[in-house]
């Protein structure tokens, strides 16, 4: 599928920019895959595809603890852009495959 990959991403939150590696992993309109930032990894099943579109949750892990967060976003080409809703409010997520 043209999502499986890694992208590099970063994720604008309230407390500051958090950087980390989308691993991608599709089977016909679902995928799963995992979120590794400087805090942990997190791994998630679940994620749904539509077009270009993809959405998912997964437990983050920040400073100040672990959140479930609900992502958004759309792939054009090796470009992904969304945005997380977090406890804390919507950030907006940017990033490109590597």
């Amino acid at each position: 599928m043209p999502f499986d990959g890694t992208y590099h991403v970063t994720v604008k939150t309230p407390m500051g920019s958090l950087e980390g590696d989308l691993t991608i992993r599709s089977s016909g309109n679902s995928f799963s895959g995992s979120m590794q930032t400087p805090f942990g990894a997190s791994n998630f099943s679940g994620g749904r595809i539509n077009g270009n579109q993809l959405k998912w949750q997964a437990e983050t892990k920040t400073p100040m603890g672990s959140f479930d967060v609900t992502y958004s976003a759309t792939v054009d080409g090796d470009k992904i852009n969304g945005e997380a809703t977090t406890p804390l409010g919507a950030a907006p997520m940017e990033g490109a495959q590597v």
